[in-house]
């Protein structure tokens, strides 16, 4: 049976063991449950307009048997600072949101408790911006759907 896992990239996080994140677990009980060989194509999503089209593609191209579509509530109401100051300032905003995306990269970095706290305080004064509005994710996972 092939799977093509429509995801987020809590699935992908190199931090958790292959063996242990979801699409393997999902891989073995699935397997054991049908006695079936199970293999899954894991692709992380994000709601924008060309996301239909992409997944048309995933679909043309792996053949899957199942199509699993994760759709999370970070992409409506994670605060993103960076997202903020660069909608509110433009151009000039975008160095400074650049370097803030660039810091949320580093797992090492994010995982402190100094840095969480820091980006708490941050969000408290400055505020965030989520990446999307309810809107617009759930318009990209309806047409993903049809």
């Amino acid at each position: 049976m092939r799977i093509l896992r429509l995801t987020n990239s809590s699935d992908l996080h190199a931090g958790v063991a292959p063996e242990l994140r979801a699409s393997s677990v999902m891989e073995r009980v699935v397997g054991e449950a049908t006695g079936e060989t199970v293999e899954s194509m894991v692709r992380a999503i994000w709601p924008t307009p060309g996301l239909p089209d992409r997944v048309g593609r995933w679909i043309e191209s792996y053949k899957p048997d199942v199509v699993f579509l994760r759709a999370t509530s970070f992409w409506c109401t994670y605060e993103s600072v960076p997202l903020r100051i660069e909608r509110r300032l433009g151009r000039l905003g975008k160095p400074v949101a650049r370097t803030g995306l660039r810091l949320g990269d580093r797992t090492w970095l994010v995982e402190r408790r100094s840095f969480k706290l820091a980006r708490q305080a941050v969000v408290r004064t400055i505020g965030g911006d989520p990446h999307f509005t309810p809107e617009q994710a759930s318009g990209v996972v309806a047409e993903v759907l049809r």
